[in-house]
């Protein structure tokens, strides 16, 4: 009879190993399933409560993070693009001060003031080959630098003659956040015994205004 009992109760221990294991290998499984560390699988019968618990919950808390941080945070509103604004111009990258860094691929807003007469006002591109194109001229111009001094030539920018521009880089500042260029000097390259230059005896430059400017910028207002 004991001997009878005996197989019983060995019987009993080896279903409770076997429920056990087959528990473990469940929940092995579902870690591997979210991509968590599995534990490895003990053999014996019973598993502390504890155990369990700190195997699911964070099994519950990590399943979704991304969709339930997104659903907490709602949509965009008119602050949270204000801000995204505002990262964006802290990283841009400075537009350097001197040299052709500085003026290279940039577009300028010019008032031109003659010695005698009135004024006119235009654009002027300093493109990244060191070519000029104006908003009232078909013909390209050329530009150089140094340092802050930039200086550039509008062809047949009065009476088929040539006006030299040259200027100094104002970088912006807290009063003002426009580059300008300030201290703009412009001369004319006459040529001697034509029709519109009667008076001129050989060919060179000779002063005919002065001029200033500040940078167009994209999507300024």
């Amino acid at each position: 009879m004991s001997a009878h009992w005996g197989s019983m109760r060995a019987c009993l221990h080896g279903f409770r190993v076997y429920r056990g294991v087959q528990f473990m290998a469940i929940v092995q499984f579902m870690m591997q399933s979210f991509a968590m560390r599995p534990l490895p699988v003990c053999s014996m019968p019973h598993q502390p409560l504890h155990l369990v618990n700190a195997v699911l919950r964070p099994l519950r808390a990590t399943r979704f993070p991304c969709r339930r941080a997104d659903a907490r945070l709602g949509p965009a509103g008119p602050e949270s693009k204000a801000v995204q604004a505002a990262q964006a111009g802290f990283f841009k990258p400075v537009k350097p001060t001197t040299g052709p860094g500085a003026f290279a691929d940039t577009t300028w807003s010019v008032y031109l003031k003659a010695s005698e007469g009135g004024g006119v006002m235009f654009t002027v591109e300093l493109l990244d080959n060191q070519a000029c194109r104006f908003s009232d001229k078909d013909d390209l111009g050329h530009w150089d630098c140094l340092d802050r001094k930039v200086m550039f030539d509008k062809p047949n920018g009065i009476f088929k003659d040539t006006l030299v521009f040259s200027a100094v880089l104002q970088p912006p500042s807290v009063e003002d956040n426009r580059a300008k260029l300030v201290n703009g000097s412009v001369e004319r390259y006459v040529r001697a015994n034509t029709t519109a230059n009667q008076g001129a005896v050989e060919d060179g430059y000779v002063p005919f205004g002065t001029f200033g400017g500040y940078m167009l910028v994209e999507g300024a207002e």
